[in-house]
């Protein structure tokens, strides 16, 4: 395992969007062990490179562990765990807050992207496609921000919100050709936003069993009622 710490960064000289089969990156860390590729921590920059693992081995190609911490242009595929874990799901003392992904993938094989103990993060033009999984799975996690998401051809669910991923904002998230569903939001996942998404379907659309979720939805394939609002906050007029 790379542990980055505290205050610490580590630069490559370039990241690819090929999906395991292409050419490399010119930069890669091969992983061929059982756990985590790179741990980053505290304050920490991860840039221009490429994490690439064994699928018959165990463990995360990248797992942030430190707050305010930035993924940038970083492409994470082959992994028997997640491609990249944001927080950990083992220890509930850890708490991963204000970290940043911009232009980051997670793709080829790997289980997702995972968000977990994790609060108030940014994340811009993610791509997660290909994965043996979920596309974006947030489990205990709260008050994140996703713009231009791409979750595409994974063999779960684009995006799944599971109990407790509360408060999360997305905007023009892209889904397609995900096998399971393109977004399920399971109960006790509540008072999340979803404006101007784009499900292309191909089996189920999307499921919401939280409570106070509101969806902007766009009428592609098999959803029905363009722009349907359910389950919505409710807005309260409160005067003094």
């Amino acid at each position: 395992t790379i542990t980055i710490t505290d205050y610490y960064s580590l630069k490559g000289d370039g990241h690819t969007s090929e999906n395991g089969t292409g050419d490399r990156a010119a930069t890669v860390i091969l992983k061929s062990f059982n756990g985590v590729g790179v741990i980053v921590g505290d304050n920490c920059v991860l840039s221009d490179l490429q994490v690439e693992g064994d699928t018959s081995n165990t463990g995360d190609g990248i797992q942030v562990l430190g707050g305010r911490s930035v993924l940038r242009n970083v492409q994470s595929n082959k992994h028997g765990g997640n491609g990249i874990r944001i927080g950990d799901d083992n220890n509930d003392s850890i708490n991963v807050n204000l970290w940043r992904l911009d232009t980051v993938m997670s793709i080829y094989k790997t289980a997702a992207l995972t968000l977990t103990m994790a609060t108030s993060g940014t994340a811009t033009l993610l791509d997660l496609r290909q994965n043996g999984g979920d596309g974006l799975r947030i489990k205990n996690a709260i008050d994140s921000k996703f713009y231009g998401a791409v979750a595409q051809n994974n063999t779960g669910n684009g995006v799944k919100l599971e109990a407790d991923a509360r408060s999360h904002n997305f905007y023009g998230l892209y889904t397609e050709a995900n096998t399971a569903s393109e977004l399920t939001i399971d109960a006790n996942a509540n008072q999340n936003l979803f404006i101007g998404n784009r499900f292309g379907t191909v089996s189920a659309g999307w499921v919401n069993n939280g409570t106070a979720n509101l969806v902007l939805q766009h009428d592609i394939g098999n959803i029905p009622n363009a722009y349907a609002i359910d389950n919505a906050l409710a807005i309260k007029d409160y005067t003094s």
